[in-house]
């Protein structure tokens, strides 16, 4: 065997660790089953049509235009085929899953143009698996489509963006015309998915600005500009006025600078605290220096990715707290800081890798036996992906999710096939945290008690 047959053959070994992970996680969103604001669109869309939800919702509730067609997807799908929206749901958040993994190889593959695909293969679901079980709401992240469609949507393409950028700067290669045009339509419509998303693109364009010595100035002009454009659109939306209004709390500045003073490093701690975190970035040290032909690199570009750029992403978890305190006069929501968390990961990966790249440089040729001894590491700094806090969620709850999926389906043939105006359903005997949050409720005029009973033809539904 060749020492590049056993190489690849070595990677591919230590891929089934995430590579299980994995599709643990997509078995576990096969259990997966509409929730609260599914209903709402899902009966708007029935109603209204694509056009017509996206136009009710951007004038009463929010300017989130990507997200709103996005969150239409299982009605649109479940309609088009036809199929049960409780069979293409679960599915969908499959297809999100499959995304992000998808992201996570293309990403892996700019990094290392001229590794195996072997190679490219381990670093793509292992980056993939590491933002999986570190999400703090894995549910809203993965499992819940306004979560997926606002948040890991804009990450996606933030993954794609942010590393195109560098990459390309590092290799002094200039944006082309093609390339500038294609990134700014991703950052217009990663933009109009939430307030948050400018912040961070900002910042990844301030940097691949940066590492150029201030150069192609039109080029990032133009990415800064469409990003803004998708951020007026958000901004122009009637429906923010009147969602602010049910956050009496919001508007204060100075408790909105104290309460994102107190928190807007506190998810970055928490990340370098997990092992998974601290073995990825380990991992790859140790394939940057062991494992893979040094690139060279100038200091001057190692400092601003590995210092200046992750400063900057610590001032846009700042900006983000201030945002939602401001705003809402509440904590940043969960689903809103998996995306965070996204983009700090990102951060610190290109970090590790300009430095352990400019130290590799230094250092003499590898002979075989070292680079399979640092594959061998590699793959031993998986593990503490299974023990990671989803997985763990995931081993505890297990025995809860067939339950769960059997009562919603119960619910749902209930729901559908009575003739009574007034349904009332029994509660539920399983309630996992990874799979559900909010549940019906004894009042009929409130969400999601009314989205429901709108989605079924109901008068009302409530929950005994």
């Amino acid at each position: 065997m060749t020492e590049r047959r056993l190489h690849d053959a070595l990677f591919m070994a230590a891929s089934l660790l995430p590579l299980f992970i994995i599709l643990q996680l997509a078995t576990l969103a096969l259990y997966a089953s509409p929730e609260t604001d599914d209903f709402c669109f899902s009966y708007h869309y029935a109603d209204d049509g694509l056009l017509g939800t996206v136009a009710l919702f951007y004038k009463s509730v929010i300017g989130r235009v990507l997200p709103m067609v996005l969150m239409c997807l299982p009605a649109m799908v479940a309609r088009a085929i036809p199929l049960d929206m409780f069979v293409v749901y679960p599915l969908a958040m499959v297809a999100f899953l499959l995304a992000l993994t998808a992201g996570g190889l293309w990403v892996c593959a700019r990094l290392w143009t001229s590794a195996s695909a072997a190679l490219i293969f381990f670093f793509g679901i292992t980056l993939t698996a590491t933002i999986a079980v570190n999400a703090l709401s894995f549910r809203e992240m993965l499992l819940w489509m306004p979560g997926v469609a606002c948040y890991l949507v804009p990450a996606i393409i933030f993954m794609i963006v942010f590393t195109c950028l560098i990459t390309t700067a590092i290799g002094d290669t200039p944006l082309s015309r093609r390339a500038t045009v294609a990134l700014g339509g991703l950052c217009f419509l990663a933009a109009t998915c939430n307030e948050f998303t400018i912040v961070w693109f900002m910042a990844a364009i301030a940097a691949s600005f940066a590492v150029r010595d201030f150069c192609q100035f039109r080029n990032h002009i133009t990415l800064a500009g469409c990003t803004l454009a998708g951020f007026l659109v958000v901004l122009a939306a009637p429906g923010n006025l009147v969602r602010m209004s049910s956050y009496p709390a919001g508007g204060k500045i100075w408790a909105a600078i104290d309460g994102a003073s107190q928190w807007y490093a506190y998810d970055w701690g928490l990340l370098l605290q997990q092992p998974t975190m601290i073995s990825w970035l380990a991992l790859l040290a140790s394939a940057s220096i062991f494992v893979i032909g040094p690139k060279p690199i100038t200091a001057r570009k190692v400092l601003i990715v590995s210092v200046a750029a992750p400063a900057l992403f610590l001032a846009c978890s700042f900006i983000t707290w201030f945002v939602a305190y401001g705003a809402t006069g509440e904590m940043l929501a969960l689903r809103a800081r998996n995306e965070s968390e996204v983009m700090i990961i990102m951060s610190l990966t290109f970090a590790t890798l300009a430095v352990s790249r400019f130290a590799a440089q230094f250092l003499p040729a590898r002979p075989s036996d070292v680079r399979s001894i640092g594959i061998l590491i590699c793959a031993l700094l998986c593990l503490p992906l299974i023990n990671s806090r989803a997985m763990t969620l995931y081993r505890t709850e297990r025995g809860s999710f067939a339950t769960f999926w059997l009562e919603s389906v119960q619910r749902h043939a209930t729901l559908s096939l009575s003739q009574d105006a007034d349904i009332i359903v029994p509660t539920r005997t399983a309630r996992p945290s990874l799979l559900m949050q909010e549940d019906l409720t004894a009042d009929p005029s409130r969400l999601p008690n009314d989205c429901v009973a709108a989605y079924y033809g109901k008068k009302s539904v409530i929950m005994r």
